[in-house]
């Protein structure tokens, strides 16, 4: 169980760990992310879903049933950088390749995440 009331901005990479990992993990206490770049609740809940993780989205955060692996697709980012690197972080766990959509809205906050990903680690990932 993870209150997420001080720490809204990991939820996504938080959800996308707990994709993978054993048992089930509960985040609450970011009603607040419903009014970021995107409603980044259904966002990570439809990120790691585009994946083929177990999640569910609640009113005030996320339910997420882990699995050892995760299948890979294509991401719709909603324009938020957070849910396009959480793609890039998921895509580690994916079986197949990971296609990012609209995989240019972290030039807010990081504008070489691409580059930096591509020189120094090597994911299934296409953007």
């Amino acid at each position: 169980d993870i209150d997420a009331t001080q720490i809204p901005d990991l939820v996504p990479v938080l959800a996308t760990v707990a994709a993978v990992s054993e048992g089930t993990t509960t985040i609450r206490g970011a009603a607040r992310l419903r009014l970021k770049e995107s409603d980044r609740i259904e966002s990570v809940c439809s990120m790691l879903s585009s994946l083929g993780a177990d999640v569910k989205a609640t009113d005030d955060g996320l339910m997420i049933y882990g699995k050892s692996s995760l299948n890979g697709g294509t991401v719709d980012t909603f324009n938020d950088h957070r849910i396009a690197m959480s793609a890039a972080v998921a895509s580690v766990a994916c079986e197949n390749e990971v296609t990012v959509s609209g995989a240019e809205c972290v030039e807010k906050s990081y504008p070489d995440f691409w580059n930096d990903i591509e020189t120094y680690l090597s994911l299934n990932i296409k953007k």
